[in-house]
Formats: C-alpha cells, structure tokens, sequence
C-alpha cells in the first residue's frame, strides 16, 4: 500500500476543530486533550503530527514513522523498530446499549458517556481493540483508551491508490511510541493518540471538533 500522511489535509480539516454553532451540545470531555498534556516533550513530539498541535509545530521535529503491512476494513497493521501495532474494529449493535438522545434526535451519549465518531449520530462500527507488541513483550492498552471511540476508518482511496490517515510514530530516544488515528468525517472527526513510554501505555491523547 502507498503511504502518505494526513500533512497535505491540515490546512483544509484545522477548521473541523473550531466549533460552528451546533445542532446539539457538544458534553465530550477536554481532560485528554492536546491542550492539557503538560510533559514538555511528549507535547513537542505530539505537535509534530497532530492537528490540534499544529500551532506548536514550528518547535517539533519529525519522528520516526513505522510502517502499514497490511489492512482491510476492520483492521490496520504496522510494524518496524520491533514493534508491532494492530488496530480492529468491530460493529456496533446499538440493541446492547443505552443511547441517550438530545432533542429526541441527536445521539450524544452511549452507556452514560459521550463518545467521539459519528456524534449526534448511531455509529455502525466501534474500536475493538489496539493490540502493541515489542518482541515478547506485550503492551496492554485498557479498553478505557478506547471503548468511547467510534466509526473508525482506516482506509481509504484517493486517485485509486489506498491511503491512511493512521500512523505509527517513535521518537527520536526510542523512548515513546504514538499510535495515530484520525477520524476524518465531516461530522463528529476527531483524532486519537494512543502513548506508549518506556514498553508502558501512559495516556491517550483525544480531540474533536464538530463541523455543521
């Protein structure tokens, strides 16, 4: 599969991060966000390939990305550095959980919690796991990192060629692995970075922004 980042979209999808006046209230926590990682270096090395960190960016300096080996639709691959990264999804059966509307027609809550991939809407797909292996060891990522993330894509084709708009990053120490997932949908996109330091996961890193 040709390879290409997300770069060449940040000027155009910067603008899905700012809030228009919305159909429904936006409750989704700010805790995770770019905004309050306060680790000087794990923030610089963020803002390298996050677009909430773009504004940071003229600091960063580019890191070491791994490759995609193989894809479908439910699943993304990757692997170099020793490591290797899969993301999977898994449908959605909106039947096993609690929705809770907002003016009887947004979905802004699913089981208690807001959630980030097709908000206001049912979501058809969720993220099912993120598996990280480095040699022998595995890296246990909780299903608190992502049970509340939605409608996840992995691919898709532009021109006829497949493309991502995943990544696997190292820094430059070796010290800590970002596993990079944007959402890019025109409504309810959001991007997460999953942080692996030192063989442990630390913290995800989630922002969202909804564009009417």
């Amino acid at each position: 599969m040709k390879y290409r980042f997300f770069f060449f979209l940040l000027i155009v999808n910067i603008a899905a991060f700012a809030q228009s006046e919305e159909l429904y209230p936006d409750n989704r926590p700010k805790k995770d966000g770019f905004l309050r990682v306060s680790d000087k270096q794990m923030r610089t090395e963020l803002s390298s390939f996050t677009i909430s960190g773009i504004v940071e960016r003229m600091n960063s300096t580019p890191l070491t990305e791994l490759n995609p080996i193989d894809y479908e639709s439910t699943y993304i691959k990757f692997e170099g550095e020793g490591y290797h990264v899969t993301i999977k999804s898994s449908p959605f059966y909106q039947e096993n959980a609690k929705l809770v509307f907002y003016d009887e027609k947004y979905l802004i809550k699913i089981n208690g919690k807001p959630f980030y991939g097709s908000y206001g809407a049912i979501p058809k797909t969720k993220i099912d796991t993120v598996i990280v292996t480095r040699g022998s060891q595995n890296i246990v990522i909780p299903g608190t990192a992502f049970n509340d993330l939605y409608a996840p894509v992995f691919t898709y084709s532009e021109g006829g060629e497949i493309r991502t708009n995943c990544n696997v990053l190292l820094s430059n120490d070796k010290k800590r692995l970002y596993i990079y997932m944007l959402n890019n949908e025109r409504i309810g996109r959001y991007e997460v970075t999953w942080v692996i330091a030192d063989g442990q996961y630390v913290r995800r890193v989630v922002d969202s922004g909804i564009m009417n």
